[in-house]
């Protein structure tokens, strides 16, 4: 289900829009893993594949992807609210056939993964999306972003660490306020040649001073160039797989 609007400059945009309306349990995949450490790695796993479908698709069009966590008051429960979740997808251009194309793409490749792994699901229109967030507070929206910084001539920022934490403690923290939402939105992006050889160059050289050896070039070391190093290595290392920005807004 794709849905249009007109927007300025004679262009369109499409919607795409699934709600995810249950997640599964280890009681209905039982068959397939042996506990639910296990079933949580294959479902890691399968979603990560799932992005790379997605970005193959997306990155030609530059096409965001959304995940959006929205609460809705509820009454005679121990909480204020309860969660619903929805993968959105975004095309503008001024061609209504390539942009419903892109669209239905993108919802062919999700609901293949989310009906491998037992989600049940159903498909919106923007209509039907509208009135269920019109109640999201949305004069007072907070980002959450990484910290940058030039640390001698080299460009410097914090990352998500990987962990085997989930998503319970968010969760647990929207179910006490209604009317909120989280977004969290992923932009495909790509290196330009010049990125990918500087990349390359930095990794080079904060590997060589890492180790002991005698880096090239004029640039500055600093006590910072062990997180730096292991930093720069994973994105020269991962250069060629999908790559994304991201926006994580809070409303």
């Amino acid at each position: 289900m794709v849905s249009i609007q007109h927007i300025e400059n004679n262009r369109n945009v499409g919607w795409g829009i699934i709600e995810i309306q249950s997640v599964p349990s280890i009681k209905i995949v039982s068959d397939k893993y042996l506990d639910s450490q296990t079933m949580a790695v294959a479902y890691k796993k399968e979603m990560g594949n799932l992005l790379t479908q997605v970005y193959k698709q997306m990155s030609a069009n530059n096409i965001p992807l959304e995940l959006l966590m929205t609460t809705h008051s509820v009454a005679n429960q121990p909480y204020k609210a309860n969660i619903r979740l929805f993968l959105i997808v975004r095309s503008v251009g001024n061609d209504d056939n390539s942009i419903e194309k892109n669209v239905n793409t993108f919802l062919q490749i999700c609901e293949t993964t989310l009906d491998s792994q037992k989600y049940e699901h159903k498909a919106l229109s923007y209509n039907e999306l509208k009135p269920i967030i019109k109640d999201i507070e949305e004069q007072s929206i907070c980002a959450v972003v990484k910290k940058e910084s030039i640390e001698q001539g080299i460009y410097s920022f914090e990352k998500i660490p990987v962990s085997e934490t989930d998503m319970e403690k968010v969760v647990n923290t929207l179910i006490k306020y209604p009317d909120s939402a989280v977004s969290f939105q992923l932009i495909p992006i790509s290196y330009t040649p010049d990125e990918l050889q500087l990349i390359d160059s930095l990794t080079l050289n904060l590997d060589n001073q890492k180790n002991g050896g005698q880096a090239t070039g004029n640039i500055n070391y600093s006590s910072l160039v062990e997180k730096l190093a292991d930093t720069y290595k994973y994105y020269s290392q991962n250069k060629g797989k999908a790559l994304f920005k991201f926006n994580i807004l809070i409303y």
